[in-house]
């Protein structure tokens, strides 16, 4: 659940940093959901590097 309301956050920035948002917009649903995958990935990546 954490790492969806930061994925939240993560695809509100990347929508602001490639202009897709403006100040004070927050992300839509799809920018939202990218933001939870991109976080999920990073975050099985170094799960996966711990117990190899």
């Amino acid at each position: 659940m954490v790492l969806g309301i930061a994925g939240s956050f993560l695809g509100t920035f990347l929508g602001r940093l490639v202009g897709h948002y403006q100040e004070g917009q927050s992300a839509g649903f799809l920018m939202s959901l990218v933001g939870a995958i991109i976080l999920l990935a990073i975050y099985h990546f170094f799960k996966r590097s711990q117990n190899a």
